[in-house]
């Protein structure tokens, strides 16, 4: 995967490369989203499911205006950390080849994209289940145990 590397919703530096040896679903969403919106509730219950077998999310927030982005996030209680994706040049959601919302990358832990997905709903929600439960078997030792 492309680096990409800016600030977080707080104003807090951020890179993509420092989730280096997890499998991190790299999620694009914004505030006008509503089907971004709808995936809050299962990124959250993937987090709880994975977040201690070497699993993270890193959103990628594309929001003209940070506060609400924060806010929302906060609304949502979003666990996991956003990248503004306005405070890259260019912005990380193309540099990332995140051309829809929402929009996924599955990232193993070496780095490597091992799956793209967009779109909202049931279906996406289980489907990235699946391909999140089968990037941890295969790229984490306590799954595969």
């Amino acid at each position: 995967a492309p680096e990409v590397a800016g600030e977080d919703l707080d104003g807090q530096p951020i890179a993509l490369s420092s989730y280096r040896g997890k499998v991190v679903l790299v999620s694009g969403w914004a505030t006008w989203c509503a089907p971004c919106l709808g995936m809050f509730p299962h990124e959250i219950e993937l987090l709880a499911k994975h977040g201690d077998d070497g699993f993270a999310i890193l959103g990628i927030n594309d929001d003209a205006d940070m506060a609400k982005a924060r806010n929302v996030r906060e609304e949502h209680g979003l666990a996991y950390r956003s990248l503004w994706s306005r405070s890259v040049d260019p912005p990380a959601a193309r540099t990332l080849g995140m051309d829809g919302l929402p929009s996924f990358l599955l990232i193993d832990p070496e780095g490597r994209i091992i799956a793209r997905a967009r779109g909202g709903g049931e279906a996406s929600a289980e489907r990235l289940e699946w391909l999140i439960e089968d990037a941890m078997r295969a790229h984490t030792p306590s799954v595969r145990e």
